[in-house]
């Protein structure tokens, strides 16, 4: 919360800070925590399914990746781009989900925390190739 109200200014109440931070938990927890990887995730377009497999490595992958990083307008929808949640996203959130726990008590931010670890922690890439724990992205 001292990282909040440093970063927001001090003109926000402790009761406003408790009010942004439930409103970006309810969004992310409305989502699953899934979300899109706007640099890369254009090339999982269900579009790339009805063409050949090689397409997306050619010259028009590329431009397709551009086009959807760069456009100020959101297409992943329409283009069939799936949400899909992001190991490391997942990991900063249950380190905000603690900080809650710690600042509050409540059990619940523990509980949600606790969840997403499990999550986490199934997503390992295979233990018996990889000597330390790491994680994949979907590209």
């Amino acid at each position: 919360m001292i990282f909040m109200k440093n970063y927001l200014g001090n003109n926000m109440s402790n009761i406003e800070i408790e009010q942004c931070t439930q409103s970006v938990l309810d969004s992310i927890k409305s989502d699953e925590y899934a979300g899109y990887d706007p640099p890369f995730d254009g090339l999982n377009s269900k579009l790339f399914d009805r063409f050949p497999p090689n397409l997306k490595n050619s010259i028009f992958g590329l431009l397709f990746l551009q086009f959807n990083k760069r456009s100020p307008i959101n297409f992943r929808c329409l283009l069939g781009v799936a949400k899909k949640r992001n190991p490391k996203g997942i990991g900063i959130i249950i380190l905000g989900l603690l900080q809650d726990y710690y600042r509050t008590n409540d059990d619940a931010y523990l509980k949600e925390a606790q969840k997403l670890a499990d999550w986490l922690l199934a997503q390992r890439c295979d233990i018996s190739k990889w000597e330390h724990s790491c994680w994949g992205i979907s590209l």
